[in-house]
């Protein structure tokens, strides 16, 4: 039986880079947020209701990563999973599924949000629409990362993993391996690590500066001054209870 993931977090935090990484695993499969598709697959309407299936997940999710992996053996997976940013209705589906893991993906909050600033000039400047979290400013943003933070403390079976840790640092990159059953060697997790910076980076037009956060090592008074400049919300960010979760993140 192959072992269930959901890898989870905030929009912009890297889940997609982390599902990519992920998918470039023999061993793995990542499917991308189609979380949609998953609770319509999953649930049956009975009269006003709404009764879900959890067990449908697993078959749904191969259909799925069939379709995204066509050359990928699925004989040969070991793990299958999905990646879902925060917030996402099909949430709720997954929190009870039986044998999943949950990997709580995590980034520093300033550039998490610096990251959906940047997204919303570029968004508004190619004559896109703006990504979802841009509408509104930093108060509400606050409110969504606690919410989110508070979810993920109650969740059972879950690896949280920084943004940051993750793609720099072998062992921590192993350890998520491990904890959805696979097998690593961690001269595979370096190799990964450099695999994933090169595709971050042609994705970004091969720009240095649009792959991983680049005040990685920078001191908190630093990002903080640097930033404060360039976010209109800097200071509902510092007002709001947001800095407490910050603290609890472990990031400051």
């Amino acid at each position: 039986m192959k072992q269930l993931f959901l890898v989870h977090g905030i929009g912009r935090s890297g889940t997609t880079a982390m599902g990519k990484t992920l998918n470039l695993v023999p061993e793995i499969a990542c499917v991308y947020e189609n979380g949609q598709r998953v609770w319509d697959y999953c649930t049956d309407k009975l009269d006003e209701h709404r009764i879900f299936f959890p067990e449908k997940i697993p078959e749904i999710l191969e259909i799925i990563a069939k379709e995204q992996n066509p050359d990928k053996d699925m004989n040969n997976v070991q793990a299958i999973g999905i990646k879902i940013p925060f917030p996402d209705n099909a949430l709720s589906l997954f929190i009870h599924c039986p044998n999943i893991r949950f990997i709580c993906l995590t980034r520093h909050p300033l550039d998490l949000f610096l990251s959906q600033h940047n997204c919303e000039v570029t968004d508004f400047n190619k004559g896109w629409p703006s990504h979802i979290y841009s509408f509104d400013k930093g108060r509400h943003r606050a409110n969504i990362l606690n919410n989110y933070w508070a979810m993920v403390k109650n969740l059972s079976n879950k690896q949280i993993i920084k943004f940051e840790s993750f793609f720099t640092d072998p062992r921590s990159m192993k350890s998520i391996f491990d904890f959805i059953g696979v097998n690593l060697h961690i001269r595979c997790c370096k190799d990964l690590i450099d695999q994933s910076m090169s595709l971050r980076q042609s994705s970004m037009g091969g720009r240095p500066e649009g792959d991983i956060n680049p005040f990685l090592g920078c001191t908190e008074s630093k990002r903080r001054e640097a930033y404060k400049y360039i976010i209109p919300f800097y200071n509902d960010l510092i007002e709001s209870k947001c800095w407490d979760t910050f603290v609890d993140m472990k990031y400051i």
